[in-house]
């Protein structure tokens, strides 16, 4: 009888054991923001708009100032990037390929995103991302306002490389954030936001802080889409700096002007 429920309780320890890795597990991958959630739905479009794209960066690569270093090359590509969009646009390029996903298992809506182009054959570190965003409205419609419905929105972040973005459809709230020294939470302080629409840039040259968060605010359920350029060779090194940075550039709580700390769940 003892041998039988000393059995009995290894047992259960290692069920329990196991249960509670799963769950540190599944704990692990809400921490992860940038899930590589494809935007392409349609990927006879997006193989056609990656040879749009691929034309249009041939033509902006010959202008490109000779002898400039890479970040040089690749901030003046970043700050014609509404110009880019446009070509591409004129060119063909079918928004329709892209959309945002809904999160397994659950009613909630998330941003997804597409590698368009990348400069590792033309010796350019820098790559071109699609996202596709659902509005808030309508992901707190399908999802309910629950915390855990969240991934309709970036989280509130830094860029370790260079970054820009310009928006292609709908709109996009871009809320900018300033660190709040020597805050043992390493908390942020909201300090604007902006609707951006079709045609405006923004670019992160990192020579200051640039800390916001981007969300999608139209009526409706079409999602706005972006085009972002960040400085590394390809899409999976873009991914791969910024898993690895994901804990440095995230910001978790938000310092209130009475003086308390609104959290964040990513």
């Amino acid at each position: 009888m003892l041998y039988t429920l000393h059995r009995s309780q290894k047992f259960l320890l290692f069920c329990s054991l196991l249960s509670f890795f799963y769950v540190q597990t599944l704990l692990a991958d809400t921490k992860l923001p940038l899930v590589r959630e494809h935007a392409a739905g349609d990927l006879g479009k997006h193989k056609a708009n990656r040879q749009i794209i691929a034309k249009v960066m041939t033509e902006e690569l010959a202008l490109l100032p000779k002898g400039a270093s890479d970040r040089e090359r690749s901030i003046v590509i970043m700050q014609r990037l509404d110009k880019i969009a446009a070509k591409a646009v004129d060119h063909g390029l079918d928004l329709n390929a892209y959309s945002y996903v809904q999160v397994p298992n659950t009613p909630y809506l998330r941003f997804a995103v597409e590698g368009l182009w990348d400069g590792e054959n033309s010796n350019l570190p820098l790559t071109l991302v699609i996202y596709a965003w659902p509005p808030k409205r309508y992901a707190q419609y399908c999802g309910g306002c629950c915390p855990d419905n969240c991934r309709y929105h970036s989280n509130i972040h830094g860029h370790p490389i260079l970054c820009a973005s310009t928006v292609l459809q709908g709109s996009i709230v871009e809320e900018n954030f300033q660190c709040v020294k020597n805050d043992p939470f390493k908390a942020v302080r909201k300090v604007k936001a902006e609707v951006h629409r079709k045609g405006h840039v923004s670019v992160d040259d990192n020579s200051d802080p640039y800390v916001h968060r981007m969300t999608c605010g139209d009526p409706g359920s079409q999602a706005a889409i972006t085009l972002h350029a960040y400085g590394a060779k390809s899409f999976d090194e873009v991914f791969r700096i910024f898993r690895k940075t994901l804990d440095q550039d995230s910001y978790l709580h938000v310092l209130q002007p009475d003086g308390t700390y609104q959290k964040q769940l990513w």
